[in-house]
C-alpha cells in the first residue's frame, strides 16, 4: 500500500473523528452544563471537534501503514480498521463520560425542584437572629437558597423552608443546611434517583444523619433537627408568599450566583391573586416589588395582552384590587429613594438584592422613589412621569439630593466632558424644569461621579428659598476642601476587587507601594506583564499598583481576589490620604 493511500485513509480517519467528536461533545456540554461564559459550549464543541481531527489522522496514519505489512493490504480496509477503532474508542470515553455526569431527573419532560423545610430543636433561637446568609447544598454541590425571612414557629420548633435543584439522578442524596458560617444540620434523604408520584407529597420527618425513621419505626427527638420534603416540578410555584390580602406565587426555571452577592439568584415569573382570585387581564409579571405605606400595594411589570412592558401599581382598595398603569418599565423594577439622608442613600446604595424573588427592600420606607422616568410617592400611591435632562442619568449614580420642599431632585449630568467640565443637574419634579450647577473639581476634589452622596452635596452646595417659596441649589461660598476621596469596589471571594485614587499618576502611585511595603509589612514583587504595575505580596496575596490615565488602581487580579484584605488595605490607605500628607501628589486634570 502506497504512502499516497495511507494519508488518503489518514484524512478520511481524520472527518470520521471530526464529527463523530463534535457528537459526542454536544452530547457532554449538555451532561456536564457547560454555560460559565457566553459561547462556551460552541467552543468547546469546536476544540474537541479538532482534536477529534487531529487524533483520527494520527490514528488513520498508524493504522494504515499496520495495515500495510499485512498480508492483504488495501485501502479500504485500512479505513474501516482505522474508523471503527477511532469510533470505539470515542463511543467508549462518552459511555464513560454519561456514566459519570451529573444528569438532572425529569417528570414528564420537566426538570426538578427539592422543596424542603428543616425544624430546629426544642429551644432553639430563631434562625433570623443568625447572622449571613442562608442556603441548602445538595450533595456539597448544588446551592439553593434558605428562606430565613419565611421561618415559622410551630409545636415550639422553629421551621425554616428552602429549595434546592435535583440536578443529578446518581449518587446519595446529601443535604447541608448553613446559615453563613454556621452548619445547622445535615441529612442524607431517602430520594429516589427518578423521584415518582410518592416523592410529590411530603414526606415524614426525617433526623439529622443518615437513619431512616420509616424503618426504625421510632419519632423524632425534640432535641434533634428534622427535615422534611418533597419534590416539585420547574412550571409549579416553589415559594408561595402572603402580602395583605395578596398571594404572590414564584415559578422558577433555574437558579445562578450573581457576582455581587452570596445570595442565590432565579430565573422565574410570578404570578399574583388577590383574595384567592387572579387578577384579570394578567396571566405572570417579571418582577413584583412590595410598597410599604398606609394601604397594602405591589409594584408590577408585567406584559399585558399585545401590549409592550410597563410598570403598574395594584392596590387594596378593600372590595378589589385597583390596577394603575404607571408607563413603561424594566424587569427587574429599579427604584431609588430621593433623599439627603446619607445613612438612607448609602443603605439603598448597597442593599444586597438579587433578581428572581419579590422584593421587599427597595420600598420598605414609604417616601420619594425614582422608577425610571417617573417619580413615586409611596406615601400616598402617586406617580408623576418626570422630564430629565439628557445625559441626567435615574441609576448611576442614583439622584443622591432631595431639596427642602421635596420638589427638587440632584443628580449628575452625563457628558462628553465629564471628567475635565463635571456637573450637577437640578430637576424640579412637579413642574419638570432643570438647570444645571458646576463642579468645581479641583476645590470639592471630585474623584468620580459613584462617590458622589447626599454628604458631599451638602458640604459644597446649600439651598436657597427664593421669594416663589421654590428651593435652589447653590454653591457654598466658604467651604472648607475635604480630604482627597478614593473609591473601592469589592467583588466576591476570588473575583476582581479594586481601589482608585483620582486624579494622579505615578509619583502618588510610588507612594503607595512604599507605604504597602513598610507599613503593611508587604514584600514588593516584579511588574506585572498586563498592567505594568508593581506587583506586592500583603498576607500572602498579591496586589498591584499601577496607573492608568490619571488613575492610581490598587487591584487584586481575578481568581485571587480577597475581598477582606482589600478593605484592610483601602482602610489603610484612606487613612493615609485623609492626613493630608500626600495632597501634593493629587494633581488636576482639568483642560488646558
Amino acid at each position: 500500500m502506497k504512502w499516497s493511500h495511507s494519508l488518503a485513509v489518514a484524512a478520511f480517519t481524520g472527518l470520521v473523528g471530526l464529527f463523530a467528536a463534535g457528537f459526542a461533545t454536544s452530547l457532554g456540554v449538555k451532561w456536564y452544563d457547560v454555560h460559565a461564559f457566553e459561547g462556551a459550549e460552541g467552543f468547546v464543541v469546536a476544540a474537541c471537534a479538532i482534536l477529534g481531527l487531529i487524533a483520527g489522522f494520527v490514528v488513520g496514519l498508524g493504522l494504515s501503514r499496520l495495515v500495510a505489512r499485512s498480508e492483504r493490504p488495501s485501502a479500504p480496509k485500512a479505513a474501516a480498521v482505522s474508523a471503527a477503532a477511532l469510533v470505539v474508542t470515542i463511543v467508549a470515553i462518552t459511555t464513560m463520560a454519561r456514566i459519570l455526569a451529573d444528569i438532572p431527573p425529569l417528570s414528564e419532560g420537566e426538570q426538578l425542584f427539592l422543596m424542603v423545610e428543616v425544624q430546629t430543636p426544642v429551644g432553639y433561637p430563631s434562625p433570623d437572629t443568625l447572622s449571613g446568609i442562608g442556603y441548602l447544598k445538595l450533595r456539597h454541590k448544588e446551592r439553593g437558597p434558605l428562606f430565613k425571612e419565611d421561618v415559622r414557629f410551630v409545636d415550639d420548633r422553629w421551621v425554616i423552608p428552602g429549595v434546592v435543584r435535583v440536578f443529578t439522578s446518581r449518587g446519595r442524596r446529601s443535604l447541608d443546611v448553613v446559615i453563613g458560617e454556621v452548619q445547622l444540620a445535615a441529612f442524607v434523604l431517602p430520594l429516589p434517583a427518578h423521584p415518582g408520584a410518592e416523592s410529590r407529597v411530603w414526606s415524614e420527618w426525617l433526623p439529622a444523619g443518615s437513619g431512616d425513621l420509616r424503618r426504625s419505626g421510632e419519632s423524632p427527638r425534640s432535641d434533634q433537627f428534622t427535615v422534611r420534603y418533597r419534590v416539585v416540578r420547574q412550571s409549579e410555584p416553589l415559594r408561595t408568599e402572603s402580602i395583605g390580602p395578596f398571594s404572590i406565587e414564584t415559578v422558577v426555571s433555574a437558579f445562578y450566583s450573581p457576582r455581587w452577592s452570596e445570595r442565590v439568584a432565579a430565573q422565574s415569573f410570578f404570578r399574583v391573586s388577590y383574595k384567592g382570585q387572579a387578577l384579570p387581564d394578567f396571566d405572570r409579571f417579571a418582577s413584583v416589588a412590595v410598597l410599604n405605606g398606609p394601604r397594602t400595594a405591589l409594584l408590577v411589570q408585567a406584559r399585558r395582552t399585545g401590549r409592550t412592558e410597563t410598570c403598574h401599581l395594584v392596590i387594596d382598595s378593600g372590595t378589589d384590587a385597583e390596577v394603575r398603569s404607571v408607563g413603561a418599565c424594566d424587569a427587574p423594577i429599579f427604584g431609588h429613594p430621593l433623599t439627603s439622608d446619607q445613612e438612607r442613600f448609602v443603605a439603598a446604595r448597597n442593599k444586597d438584592l438579587v433578581f428572581g424573588w419579590v422584593d421587599r427592600v427597595t420600598f420598605d420606607r414609604p417616601g420619594l422613589f425614582v422608577v425610571r422616568d417617573n417619580v413615586l410617592d409611596t406615601r400616598d400611591l402617586t406617580f408623576r412621569r418626570v422630564a430629565f435632562p439628557e445625559g441626567l442619568s435615574w441609576w448611576q449614580p442614583p439622584p443622591f439630593g432631595l431639596s427642602p420642599d421635596q420638589r427638587s431632585l440632584v443628580g449628575f449630568l452625563h457628558h462628553e466632558a465629564q471628567t475635565q467640565n463635571p456637573t450637577l443637574a437640578v430637576t424640579d419634579w412637579t413642574t419638570g424644569h432643570s438647570y444645571s450647577v458646576q463642579i468645581d473639581r479641583q476645590r470639592m476634589r471630585v474623584v468620580g461621579f459613584e462617590t458622589l452622596d447626599p454628604l458631599w452635596l451638602a458640604h459644597h452646595f446649600r439651598w436657597r428659598r427664593t421669594s416663589e417659596g421654590v428651593d435652589v441649589l447653590e454653591e457654598r461660598p466658604d467651604f472648607v476642601p475635604l480630604p482627597y476621596r478614593t473609591y473601592l469596589t469589592l467583588g466576591m471571594p476570588g473575583q476582581y476587587q479594586e481601589y482608585w485614587l483620582f486624579p494622579a499618576g505615578a509619583p502618588l502611585r510610588q507612594q503607595i507601594v512604599r507605604i504597602l511595603v513598610e507599613e503593611l509589612q508587604g514584600k514588593q514583587l516584579g511588574e506585572d506583564r498586563h498592567s505594568g504595575g508593581t506587583r506586592v505580596r500583603v498576607n500572602g496575596k498579591v496586589v498591584t499598583v499601577a496607573t492608568h490615565a490619571d488613575l492610581v488602581t490598587v487591584f487584586m487580579a481575578t481568581g485571587a481576589g480577597d475581598p477582606e484584605l482589600m478593605k484592610r488595605v483601602a482602610a489603610h490607605l484612606e487613612r493615609a490620604m485623609a492626613s493630608g500628607k500626600y495632597d501634593a501628589l493629587f494633581h488636576s486634570t482639568k483642560a488646558p
